[in-house]
């Protein structure tokens, strides 16, 4: 790793697995105990333990309440300075960039947090609620505020030209407000590059409508007891893969099932005891699963997946359910798959066949008497 002008490293790491709680509404360290902590924090980020351990995990709140409390007077200094040759309000705003707590209050806004950062005569930060406006000290936001205030904190207050790995930005954040909170982040900070490595697959296709390249990380290699390789996959971004096959492919699994109806109506919980082995994705009608698995089918060398789908029988002829089969879909010998709670067991059995063989298998169900 390079190290800037700044003495930070020129690619920083924000570890998922980062301590939120603090207990005053400034940094409760020194400026020489500031610079001993994040050389130790650069060297300990270099060690392989650094994957599941964090031995910085008391001081790095106080870390980046201390470097946002730094560039705020830094930059009160410089402006004022400014203004002291004579130059004008309008003159001072072209010359220097929208001051810190205003970039982290906008960044807030768009991830609709209803908070500001405002400073304090004791040179702590407190937070104001826009909506009824109370003020209290930052120690007294929710965890999803601290989590926001820290991870913004830390990117923008770096040098220019800084690579971030940002590991699962979403930890302590409701969903309504994670992609918002990183898009604005990444957007504020154009002169770096980002990595974001997520669980949340929302988060990963809100980011990948932008410039950026999705990819899939997956089965972890292990040589004795340390991890040191995954498998990585680009995700195709192109319009022809529907958004619930895109999801598919970020969620990592292999073999997809992809149904009619939603993630809360009975067809789901009904397809997930009759195969227990797959990965299932309602997508709402025939139309869709048709879509999704065709989108996915087609565009094999953009992935790893095995990629199949069932649509109700909605009494189709048997030409229309064989060009199902041709194209990886099974279609039910009743007209929804609910129908089955009705049907007698002794006449209606599932085969030993599995949705991996369609397009050259016999019918799914096979009629026993």
């Amino acid at each position: 790793m390079e190290q800037n002008s700044g003495g930070f490293s020129g690619i920083r790491r924000l570890i998922a697995h980062r301590k939120l709680w603090f207990q005053h509404a400034g940094p409760e360290i020194t400026s020489a105990q500031r610079e001993q902590t994040r050389g130790n924090v650069i060297a300990w980020s270099r060690q392989h333990e650094s994957r599941y351990l964090d031995h910085a995990d008391g001081q790095r709140a106080s870390l980046v309440l201390f470097d946002i409390l730094a560039r705020v007077n830094h930059e009160n200094a410089q402006m004022l300075k400014v203004y002291r040759t004579g130059a004008s309000h309008q003159e001072v705003e072209a010359q220097f960039r929208p001051p810190l707590l205003d970039r982290l209050n906008a960044i807030f806004r768009a991830a609709g947090l209803v908070i500001e950062l405002m400073l304090t005569d004791a040179q702590t930060l407190n937070a104001v609620n826009s909506t009824s406006g109370t003020e209290y000290p930052i120690f007294q936001m929710s965890d999803g505020e601290k989590s926001a205030l820290l991870l913004a904190g830390e990117v923008l207050t770096t040098p220019t030209g800084s690579v971030y790995i940002i590991d699962e930005p979403e930890r302590h954040l409701h969903r309504s407000i994670s992609a918002g909170l990183v898009e604005a982040i990444i957007a504020d900070r154009p002169d770096s590059h980002f990595v974001v490595l997520t669980h949340d697959l929302e988060l990963a296709a809100a980011l990948g409508g932008g410039a950026g390249q999705i990819c899939s990380l997956t089965r972890c290699t292990w040589t004795g007891q340390g991890a040191d390789g995954w498998e990585l996959f680009p995700v195709d971004a192109s319009a022809e893969i529907p958004e619930s096959a895109r999801l598919a492919i970020l969620g990592g699994r292999r073999e997809l099932l992809f149904i009619e109806g939603e993630t809360h109506s009975l067809d789901l919980r009904l397809y997930r005891l009759l195969f227990p082995n797959w990965t299932l994705f309602p997508t709402g009608g025939c139309d869709q699963v048709i879509r999704a698995v065709t989108g996915l089918r087609t565009s094999q060398s953009h992935h790893w997946l095995n990629a199949r789908g069932v649509a109700d029988g909605d009494w189709r002829t048997e030409d229309e359910k064989s060009s199902l089969h041709a194209r990886g879909i099974l279609a039910l010998p009743v007209s929804e798959v609910e129908n089955l709670y009705y049907s007698d067991r002794s006449r209606l059995r599932p085969s030993k066949l599995s949705p991996a063989g369609c397009g050259t298998c016999s019918p799914w169900w096979n009629a026993s008497g």
